[in-house]
């Protein structure tokens, strides 16, 4: 298991908590994810053998978000 730190900006709502949530939870490798909103951040645990960080980003983004990678291990 390994964990990434998004920032997401333009996450305000708890709509937009919930898009995000759902762009990336159905993938398979996605085990955890802590939707911080009023620090626009959220942490994911993931399978790396499963799903990569930049796929995460980019489903992230396909919801019209902006994402910036803060940390991962």
């Amino acid at each position: 298991m390994k964990s990434v730190l998004f920032k997401i900006k333009g996450m305000h709502t708890q709509e937009d908590r919930i898009n995000v949530m759902n762009a990336i939870h159905k993938y398979s490798g996605v085990l955890y994810i802590d939707v911080n909103m009023h620090d626009e951040k959220v942490k994911v645990d993931y399978d790396p053998n499963n799903i990569t960080v930049g796929d995460m980003r980019r489903y992230i983004e396909s919801e019209n978000y902006t994402v910036d990678v803060l940390s991962y291990s």
